[in-house]
Formats: structure tokens, C-alpha cells, sequence
């Protein structure tokens, strides 16, 4: 996957140590490009939100053996 574009909100600070949970989910489809939803949370308080653009070759970016 290539990231085309990512625009993140960041809502609540987090410390050294603390245990966070990312969730994300697959919100548009269009070819190649997907567009990935993310929430971040410690515990039930939301501290990052953000929206990722991704771009998905037919072969891995740095696979040189089909030059």
C-alpha cells in the first residue's frame, strides 16, 4: 500500500506507557485507491482521529525483480 494522502487530528495528549487501540476501516473503494478511516482511543476517550488515502500497486513498490 501507498499512502497518497493522510489529514489526522490529534484530540487528547497520551503518555509514555499508556495503552492505546487503533481501529480502521475501509470507507471507499475506487480502483486502486482505498479511503482508510482511523480512530485512536485510550480506553473509552478518543485521542487521534484520522483519514488516510491509499493507493494499492499490482507489485510491492520496492520489488525489483520485475524491472
Amino acid at each position: 500500500v501507498v499512502l497518497a494522502s493522510a489529514k489526522a487530528e490529534f484530540l487528547a495528549p497520551v503518555v509514555v506507557g499508556e495503552t492505546v487501540t487503533a481501529r480502521a476501516m475501509v470507507t471507499s473503494s475506487d480502483g486502486k485507491r482505498r479511503g482508510v478511516d482511523v480512530e485512536v482511543a485510550r480506553g473509552d476517550t478518543v485521542v487521534m482521529r484520522a483519514a488516510f488515502s491509499c493507493a494499492v500497486p499490482s507489485r510491492h513498490v520496492l520489488d525489483r525483480a520485475r524491472l
